[in-house]
């Protein structure tokens, strides 16, 4: 019997180690992220950081998609899901989705707004980057402050939401516990029968 336990101790260890290894081999990064340099070289770039599943970050995804088949070779349209992809969240270090932020052709960030962004005001902050990069002077743009409000800050707690891969680091853990609780107690039984 304890060798049957010893058995299934090792088994279920193999298991989790395998588990745990599948968890951190994987990069995390959306296909958007892994495809595109952020932000893109020598032209103006919009990074839209956001989330599929947050309600302002589907309002501008129709936005987004018609400004990039408009500005398609004049400017960069980039959109990364930081639910899919935490690192681009912190490199950029966003503290609210959906946060838009502008480069120039340089890839210096101009501006940078958190919320939704209406059509008719990126349009206008991009024709500004295409233009003043023609004359290769860069632009200031005042900085808007956003004071935080209950739904801001539900939005960025939105961020640590639980997710898949939460859900195996937490099973991985916990078969390791079992694995180790059965492992003891196979030992402690086998040392019973010896004596």
């Amino acid at each position: 019997m304890a060798i049957k336990a010893w058995s299934w101790g090792r088994i279920l260890l193999m298991l989790v180690v395998l588990l745990m290894g599948a968890i951190f081999s994987t990069t995390g990064k959306s296909q958007t992220a892994q495809n595109k340099q952020i932000p893109a070289a020598g032209m103006p770039t919009i990074l839209d950081l956001g989330a599929k599943a947050c309600i302002p970050c589907k309002m501008m995804a129709p936005i987004l998609e018609k400004l990039e088949l408009e500005y398609r070779g004049r400017a960069a349209v980039i959109f990364v899901d930081v639910w899919k992809d935490a690192t681009e969240a912190k490199r950029f270090g966003i503290r609210t989705i959906p946060t838009q932020i502008f480069f120039d052709i340089k890839g210096e960030e101009v501006w940078r707004h958190e919320g939704f962004l209406e059509e008719d005001k990126i349009v206008k902050i991009l024709d500004s980057l295409i233009k003043k990069s023609g004359e290769k002077k860069q632009i200031q743009i005042e900085q808007k402050v956003v004071e935080p409000t209950p739904q801001k800050l539900e939005e960025c707690n939105d961020l640590f939401q639980f997710n898949a891969l939460t859900a195996f680091y937490i099973v991985g853990v916990f078969l390791l516990f079992i694995a180790g609780w059965v492992i003891i107690n196979t030992r402690r039984k086998s040392r019973k029968t010896q004596s």
